[in-house]
């Protein structure tokens, strides 16, 4: 028997499972993307943020204040 025309249905399968799985991701990305880049803008804003960079720079600990 010979079953070379599977390997070209198989592949073809894979190439099409690929694509239709990509748009999903890209559809998934582009619905959250935007509000967690304006998520990150507020929490940059916090004084906690703050504490972490100083913290890290200090070598320490951070102490956050929840604000």
């Amino acid at each position: 028997m010979n079953f070379g025309h599977y390997k070209l249905l198989d592949k073809s399968a894979i190439r099409y499972t690929k694509s239709v799985t990509n748009i999903a991701l890209r559809q998934l990305f582009s619905s959250v993307f935007e509000a967690g880049v304006a998520y990150e803008g507020v929490t940059l804003s916090t004084s906690d943020f703050g504490e972490a960079v100083q913290a890290v720079t200090e070598k320490r600990r951070p102490r956050f204040a929840g604000k």
